[in-house]
């Protein structure tokens, strides 16, 4: 469990330019959510950028695909 405290509080936005990287980066961002919620994939640069900086000591939002 000590990954989780290392881990608990960095956002990983995943750029997916195909369905097959969308599909996979859904996938791990439904098995570490529970983890860490700072992980979320979109096929937007414009919009990941926008994620990326949106929110600071607050917990992310849901899904802005």
């Amino acid at each position: 469990r000590t990954y989780e405290l290392r881990l608990k509080n960095y956002k990983l936005a995943i750029i997916a330019a195909g369905d097959l990287v969308f599909g996979l980066g859904r996938m791990y961002e439904m098995q570490t959510e529970q983890h860490n919620p700072g992980v979320m994939v979109f096929r937007d640069m414009e919009k990941a950028k926008a994620w990326l900086g949106r929110w600071e000591n607050q917990s992310p939002p849901t899904s802005q695909r």
